[in-house]
């Protein structure tokens, strides 16, 4: 199954301002269960764009913005084409717990999603 994604996030402000970076993850990741076709990422106003991958192997877009441009507007759009390898993608079960939010998340589960910072040297 293909599956068309398209995002806008946009910020207004009431006077010029300037931009420091951002850290953009939007780039879906690829797995044996899911392929991306096309990924598109639109930015204004114009920011220097660096894609790497973050320490977990994240997809990590950049966007550097020049200091001496002010803008009253922030744009990211995001456009992309997955496939998803399964047969029925929405097979699965919630747990009761996952049913409203807040979630609550069992003693494991909070382990699993805790920040972790590297080890210093």
């Amino acid at each position: 199954m293909f599956l068309r994604l398209a995002h806008l996030t946009r910020y207004d402000y009431s006077q010029p301002v300037s931009f420091a970076p951002h850290a953009l993850y939007l780039r879906p990741r690829e797995t044996s269960r899911q392929r991306l076709h096309n990924f598109d990422l639109a930015i204004s106003p114009d920011a220097r764009r660096i894609a790497t991958n973050d320490p977990l192997d994240n997809a990590l877009d950049w966007a550097f913005f020049a200091p001496e441009h002010l803008a009253t507007c922030l744009e990211v759009r995001s456009d992309l084409m997955v496939e998803t390898l399964d047969t029925n993608p929405f097979d699965f079960f919630l747990k009761p717990t996952a049913l409203h939010f807040p979630f609550a998340y069992d003693a494991a589960e909070k382990i699993a999603l805790a920040l972790r910072l590297p080890l210093k040297k």
